[in-house]
C-alpha cells in the first residue's frame, strides 16, 4: 500500500489519482486505490489496467505532456498511445514464453540451437519468428513508417533490422531496462520494445457535470458522473 502513504497525497493540491496497471494486477490496483481513498476520501480516483506490457504503459506514460490540463486529459493521453502502441520483445529462446505462444516448432528450435535469437509481438497479432527473419516471414505494421519505437535495453542488430522489415524508418531510441522481464517474456535476458504508429485523437464530449474537467467519454473516469446538461449514465470499459 506504498501509493496510500505517498506523502504527496496528503497535499491540497492534489484533487484527482490515476491507477494505471496491467491486466494481470487489476486486484492489486483496485486494493491500492481503496487505501488511497481511506486515506483522502475527497479524491477523484479512477482505476485503469490494460492487457498491454508494462513497457507499453511505460512508454504511453511519458507521452504525457508535463503540464496537463486535467486529469482527464492524462488519461485520455495514456489511453490513445496504448492503441497505438504494439509491444514486442527479442528473447535469446522462447522456452518460457507464455504471451505469446510460439508453438512446438519454434519451442523445438529453442531447445536445439540458439543462433540470432528470436523476436515477439504481442499485437496486431500476436506472433513470433526466429531471427534472422527470412524474406516471407515479413510483417508490415500499418502506419509505423510514420511512427517511431523505444526499447528497454540494448536490441541486436538482427532484430533491429527486424523492425525495419516490420516498417520503421529509424532506428529505436534505448532507455533503461525494465524490471521483471522475465516475469513478462520468460528470459531475463528479453529486451522489450515498443512500436509506436501515430496517436489518433477523438473529440471531447462535454465536460463532468460534477468537477468540469473535460471528458472523452459518457461519464467522467474519476466522478463517475455524467456530463454537463446530459442524463446520467454509467461508465465501463477497461484500457486495450
Amino acid at each position: 500500500m506504498a501509493l496510500a502513504t505517498d506523502p504527496s497525497l496528503r497535499s491540497s493540491d492534489v484533487s484527482h489519482v490515476l491507477v494505471l496497471a496491467p491486466a494481470e494486477l487489476a486486484a492489486e490496483a483496485r486494493l491500492a486505490a481503496t487505501a488511497v481513498g481511506a486515506v483522502r476520501p475527497d479524491l477523484a480516483l479512477n482505476v485503469d489496467t490494460s492487457v498491454r506490457s508494462v513497457g507499453a504503459l511505460v512508454s504511453a506514460v511519458q507521452a504525457v505532456p508535463d503540464i496537463a490540463s486535467s486529469a482527464a486529459e492524462v488519461r485520455e493521453t495514456v489511453r490513445r498511445r496504448l492503441l497505438a502502441s504494439i509491444s514486442g520483445a527479442w528473447l535469446p529462446s522462447v522456452t518460457k514464453l507464455a504471451n505469446p505462444n510460439p508453438g512446438m516448432g519454434l519451442h523445438i528450435r529453442s531447445l536445439v540451437a540458439r543462433g540470432a535469437g528470436f523476436i515477439a509481438l504481442r499485437d496486431d497479432p500476436a506472433w513470433v519468428a526466429q531471427l534472422p527473419l527470412k524474406q516471407q516471414a515479413s510483417h508490415r505494421i500499418s502506419h509505423l513508417a510514420e511512427g517511431d519505437a523505444v526499447c528497454f535495453g540494448e536490441l541486436p542488430e538482427p532484430a533491429i533490422s527486424a523492425l525495419f522489415g516490420f516498417g520503421l524508418t529509424q532506428r529505436p531510441t534505448r532507455v533503461d531496462s525494465l524490471p521483471d522481464v522475465a516475469g513478462e517474456w520468460g528470459s531475463a535476458e528479453a529486451v522489450e520494445f515498443v512500436l509506436r504508429a501515430p496517436v489518433v485523437s477523438r473529440p471531447r464530449l462535454g465536460t463532468c457535470a460534477v468537477c468540469g474537467d473535460p471528458v472523452w467519454e459518457r461519464t467522467c473516469p474519476f466522478c463517475h458522473a455524467g456530463l454537463r446538461g446530459a442524463a446520467p449514465t454509467t461508465s465501463s470499459g477497461a484500457l486495450q
